[in-house]
C-alpha cells in the first residue's frame, strides 16, 4: 500500500521563457509565445495498493485533484485553472490492472484499465506513452503481452484503446465539450481534439 500527497504552486498557463508552440494554422511560421500569469495552486492525493498471489500480480490506484484559483485567465483563451477561475474544482481517476506469468516462456500477460472525470489532472507532461493514458479524461483499455529473452531484456507488444469524454486531456486548464472540437463539426478548428485512439506498439526494454 502507498499513500501520496503533494501540492503545485504558482501554476501558469503555460511554461515560462518564450518557446515555440501552438503552431499557427494560419500560416507556417510558429508562434514564440510565453505564460501569461499565475493561475493559483493545485494539490493532489493518491493511493495505490498491489498484491502478488501464487498465479498472478494485481493493482488498484485511486487519485484525486483539487484547485485553488486566484481568479486569473490565461491570455490565449483557455480560461482559468480547470476552467474555472473563481472557485474550485476536484478531479479524480483511478487505475486498475493484472498481469500474469506464464513461466514456461519466460513471459507475461497482462491487462490494465483506467478512467479519468471531467476535471482529472495527473501531472504526468514526462510520460513514456504517446497519449499519456494516465491523465485520460475519459476510458483507456490496453492489454499487453511482455517477453523476456533474459533478466536485462523484454520484449514488448500491446494495444491500447482511448476513449475521450472531454478535450484537454492532461491540461491543468479548460476541461471542454468535444463536441466542439470535433472537425466534423467544426471544420476549421485548428486545435482538434480526437474522441478515440487505437494504439498498436512494439517496445524492447533494457535495463542496465
Amino acid at each position: 500500500f502507498c499513500a501520496s500527497y503533494f501540492k503545485v504552486t504558482d501554476m501558469t498557463d503555460i511554461s515560462y521563457a518564450t518557446t515555440r508552440n501552438f503552431p499557427n494554422p494560419m500560416s507556417n511560421d510558429p508562434q514564440n509565445v510565453t505564460a501569461t500569469g499565475n493561475l493559483g495552486d493545485m494539490e493532489l492525493y493518491g493511493f495505490s495498493w498491489a498484491h502478488t498471489t501464487d498465479w498472478f500480480t494485481y493493482f488498484l490506484s485511486m487519485g484525486w485533484n483539487e484547485s485553488d484559483p486566484n481568479g486569473q485567465v490565461s491570455a490565449y483563451g483557455f480560461g482559468g485553472l480547470l476552467g474555472n477561475p473563481g472557485s474550485s474544482e476536484s478531479g479524480s481517476a483511478w487505475y486498475a490492472g493484472v498481469q500474469v506469468p506464464l513461466q514456461f516462456i519466460d513471459a507475461s500477460i497482462g491487462v490494465e484499465y483506467n478512467h479519468g472525470d471531467e476535471h482529472w489532472w495527473s501531472y504526468t507532461p514526462a510520460a513514456d506513452d504517446i497519449s499519456n493514458k494516465l491523465a485520460t479524461r475519459g476510458d483507456v483499455l490496453e492489454v499487453y503481452f511482455n517477453y523476456n529473452i533474459d533478466r536485462n531484456f523484454m520484449l514488448s507488444a500491446g494495444y491500447v484503446s482511448y476513449d475521450y469524454d472531454y478535450a484537454f486531456s492532461g491540461w491543468h486548464i479548460a476541461p471542454a465539450d468535444l463536441d466542439y472540437f470535433e472537425l466534423d463539426n467544426n471544420p476549421g478548428m485548428p486545435y482538434p481534439f480526437p474522441d478515440k485512439v487505437d494504439d498498436f506498439y512494439i517496445s524492447a526494454n533494457i535495463t542496465f
